[in-house]
């Protein structure tokens, strides 16, 4: 079993190209809900709510875990890695790929403000893209109205990328995994010029990569899916996006990992 786990619905995203991938596999998804979105909290609660799923979802029996969250991975992966034994794969934003696509030389990540400030944020900057300009553009408050407030989505993306024009930006990088839920909403306020790169296929390819000798033994093919928050809502914002249409009809089920009241 493949476990999966980001903030809220955006690690879904990366869910969905793990089924296509290793569609044998059953997996299991949590939604931490109730501490959405991670890019509000401090680097220790990040951590140790990815050290609690982690841990949590180990117990179910998943022989790789699957960080879905950039906010989660830039802080947490390495020590999680060194606390847990099984293969724990991340996401970090497709700086490479930009780099290497851009004709003007200058590329725009938008991310959380603690994605953005992390140091593996900074080490993987300072590997891939010495030789281009880079807009950091955190995007404080997309992810929750993608989850919660979504009238809001179009004021928040006219903020964030008007600049990317007259800046002569022509990649795009998507840092955070609830982002590709609202591509179209992307495409429809940037030019066509500009280009927008989204890694989820290609860190699926890693996870399939990984699990291919771990799931010799052949559970059922479920999905399942699990939320700290209420399961209904979740449930609602499945519906929202039709990227996630495949998702309907799947009941989530609650989860109290240390839930606030």
């Amino acid at each position: 079993m493949i476990g999966v786990f980001d903030s809220g619905v955006g690690g879904l995203t990366v869910l969905t190209q793990i089924r296509q991938r290793v569609p044998d596999a059953a997996l299991l998804y949590v939604a931490d809900q109730a501490y959405s979105p991670y890019g509000d909290l401090s680097e220790a609660q990040v951590f140790e709510r990815s050290r609690l799923i982690t841990q949590w979802l180990i117990g179910q029996g998943c022989a790789v875990i699957v960080i879905a969250c950039n906010t989660a991975t830039a802080i947490a992966i390495d020590q999680l890695r060194s606390l847990f034994s099984i293969p724990i794969v991340g996401v970090e934003p497709g700086v490479k790929p930009a780099a290497l696509s851009s004709r003007t030389g200058k590329v725009a990540i938008l991310a959380t403000e603690n994605t953005l400030a992390s140091q593996r944020y900074r080490r993987l900057m300072a590997g891939f893209l010495p030789n281009v300009t880079v807009l950091n553009q955190a995007c404080s408050g997309l992810a929750d109205a993608i989850e919660f407030r979504p009238t809001e989505i179009p004021a928040l993306l006219d903020k964030y990328t008007s600049a990317f024009e007259a800046e002569g930006v022509d990649q795009v990088v998507l840092g955070c995994t609830h982002y590709p839920l609202i591509i179209e909403e992307l495409k429809r306020v940037l030019p066509a010029a500009i280009n927008i790169v989204d890694t989820s296929d290609a860190i699926a390819q890693e996870v399939a990569r990984r699990a291919a000798p771990l799931l010799l033994t052949k559970d059922a093919v479920t999905v399942s899916l699990r939320t700290t928050a209420k399961p209904q809502e979740m449930e609602r914002m499945i519906k929202r996006y039709s990227s996630l249409a495949w998702l309907q009809g799947i009941p989530a089920a609650s989860l109290n990992l240390g839930n606030p009241e």
